[in-house]
């Protein structure tokens, strides 16, 4: 399905697509899968995250994008983030020296800050919106481009409202955005007639199965506490090989061994025991 979406996208039919699903259904996967498909070809991808510690801090997963296009490393002075910056707007066709100072400003730098200064941070905010929306789809017009937004549940309103200005411009354009989400979360794009959700179902019971099998083999595990697991899992692939890998490093064939309840107590159990717990 994303690879016939990605085909209209390199017609220059823009789309917009979300991936909805229980934490540990596989929407990070799908993403990684469909990334590593598109090695060789002549399509730029960017991948942004959005996370729960960080629902307050404006432009996050907008400036993961930034950064991964301009190419810019931890250890980048500002000079060398300068220099990298203006090279990504020219790419996109822009004038850097117009165009530089809001995302100047969005990296933390100091210099070359004047023209925003005596703006209101209204004005502030407009003008950077639509710097990025320039450099976006100016990338777009160079080489099909795909952007990536994990876990919208956690966006930031101003990354939120960012994304939805891309999403009313995409009719014309070689671009896709992609968003991931929990249920609950209602992405306010989702009535565009170019707007695709995907909904991610849990595994069946053979699919489960296969799953199982292939982290721990069949005559290394008794009937009865594979179907325990399976059980647990509930079609769950994380919540699934989690447990699988639990099981497999603790050999479990005893009574005094219970499996936990939930993903996230799958995980402190086997923290505990890399640490050395028992």
């Amino acid at each position: 399905m994303l690879h016939e979406l990605l085909a209209e996208v390199e017609a220059g039919r823009g789309q917009v697509v979300g991936i909805v699903g229980e934490p540990g259904m596989g929407k990070s996967r799908l993403l990684w899968e469909f990334r590593q498909r598109l090695t060789g070809q002549r399509v730029r991808y960017l991948e942004g995250h959005c996370l729960a510690y960080a629902q307050a801090t404006p432009y996050l997963p907008v400036l993961e994008l930034l950064r991964q296009q301009a190419e810019l490393t931890e250890g980048d002075g500002p000079e060398v983030v300068v220099e990298k910056v203006r090279r990504s707007l020219r790419a996109a066709g822009m004038d850097p020296e117009a165009s530089a100072p809001p995302l100047f400003q969005l990296l933390g730098l100091q210099e070359g800050l004047e023209p925003l200064a005596g703006l209101t941070p209204q004005a502030v905010k407009a003008r950077t919106f639509e710097t990025l929306g320039h450099w976006l789809f100016g990338l777009s017009q160079q080489q099909p481009l795909v952007v990536a937004v994990e876990d919208l549940h956690w966006s930031d309103p101003t990354s939120a409202e960012l994304l939805a200005a891309w999403v009313e411009r995409l009719a014309g354009a070689r671009l896709m955005v992609l968003g991931t989400y929990r249920p609950g979360y209602q992405p306010p794009w989702l009535h565009k007639s170019y707007a695709t959700q995907l909904a991610l179902k849990p595994l069946s019971r053979p699919d489960s199965q296969r799953v199982l099998q292939s982290v721990l083999p069949t005559e290394e595990l008794p009937d009865a506490l594979a179907q325990t697991i399976l059980s647990k899992a509930e079609g769950n692939p994380f919540f699934l090989e989690e447990l699988a890998s639990a099981v497999r490093e603790r050999k479990p064939h005893h009574a005094d061994f219970a499996l936990p309840e939930t993903v996230q107590g799958v995980l402190m159990v086997r923290i505990d025991w890399a640490a050395g717990g028992h």
